[in-house]
């Protein structure tokens, strides 16, 4: 007969020693002894996580150091993708009837959408104030996307710290004792490459971009151990976080419809979209977890209310201009963490 491995009722480890060899059985952020039971008790867990991961983000020694580099990188992309769009606005504002765009081979397919967004007579007639709010725009979306591809490996170690706060030590999925130095090298040969790669075109940009990392798994070994299995690790929760964003996604657009009827369909319209939204900000602390994608969803069946809740808090602090993507993204990501630990002591 298979007998179940009990779970500790704190971190929600299998429990192998009394106190829980993981969180000693007393974590020091108090709340996260007692499971979030019944409906106002997850409602308030879901309203509390968001606030839960700002005081993590700021309150936590030497956390906020994981933020600086994916916000930097993010925001590097972001503000040189909008002085260049700059410029091909003020020069289609000016008079010129052709504007040539410039794009690296690989981007070419953005080519016919900018075109298309400069062309709008609205945009044009509007001129500096129509392109204000066309950034400000970019900027919301835009932030949101790329932070999302560069920040997974940043988060985690965030995940790690902040845990080594609540409980006094790491509970779920220590980092490689060469991830800290790794990621600082990875990131520094991402950067040369793509510089690199700003200087030419074609089958010679993409060599260069992928040049100095391959330069540096082949003179490093220690790097290249670590890279080959941060890789393959990564590669496996890219493709379980991207059926989680493409559900997210998909359920997002699926209420958008509700906004059209009155007072009722915006409180239908605005729960679905939070529901689907925290969806996506629990990924990673699932993953790290080790739960295969259909505990992922049947745990949000189970925790519904607490999902709504948390989703629309972080939505309305993420619509705060300009800083609301830059603090939320990592503060929601670890308020879900703090989240899954109430909602849940047996995974």
């Amino acid at each position: 007969m298979k007998t179940t491995r009990p779970h500790c009722p704190v971190c929600g480890h299998p429990l192998e020693t009394v106190p829980c060899a993981r969180c000693g059985g007393a974590p020091r952020e108090r709340g996260l002894e007692r499971r979030a039971r019944g409906f106002a008790a997850q409602v308030g867990a879901g309203i509390g996580a968001p606030l839960a991961g700002l005081s993590a983000l700021f309150g936590v020694p030497r956390l906020l150091r994981w933020v600086v580099p994916p916000t930097l990188l993010s925001a590097g992309l972001l503000v040189g993708a909008l002085v260049w769009l700059w410029g091909a606005f003020a020069r289609a504002t000016a008079g010129e009837t052709e504007v040539d765009l410039v794009f690296w081979s690989w981007l070419s397919w953005l080519e016919g959408p900018v075109e298309w967004l400069l062309d709008l007579p609205w945009l044009a007639a509007g001129s500096t104030l129509a392109f204000v709010l066309v950034a400000a725009l970019a900027w919301w979306f835009g932030y949101a996307i790329v932070f999302g591809l560069v920040a997974g490996p940043f988060l985690a170690r965030m995940h790690e710290r902040a845990e080594e706060h609540w409980y006094g030590r790491t509970v779920h999925g220590a980092g490689h004792p060469f991830e800290a130095r790794g990621l600082v090298l990875l990131g520094g040969a991402l950067a040369l490459g793509a510089l690199g790669a700003t200087l030419a075109e074609g089958v010679l940009a993409a060599a260069l971009l992928v040049a100095p990392l391959a330069l540096l798994a082949l003179v490093a070994p220690t790097f290249r151990a670590w890279f080959t299995g941060f890789a393959a690790s990564e590669g496996r929760s890219a493709a379980q976080g991207l059926v989680v964003a493409l559900v997210t996604g998909l359920g997002a657009l699926l209420f958008l419809p509700f906004h059209l009827v009155p007072v009722v369909g915006q409180v239908v319209a605005s729960a679905g979209a939070g529901f689907f939204v925290a969806l996506g900000m629990l990924d990673l602390a699932l993953e790290r977890r080790g739960l295969p994608l259909g505990a992922r969803f049947a745990l949000a069946r189970r925790v519904t209310p607490a999902l709504v809740a948390f989703g629309l808090v972080s939505g309305v602090l993420f619509s705060v201009p300009i800083v609301g993507p830059v603090v939320m993204l990592p503060a929601a990501s670890l308020g879900g963490a703090w989240l899954v630990t109430k909602l849940d002591k047996g995974l």
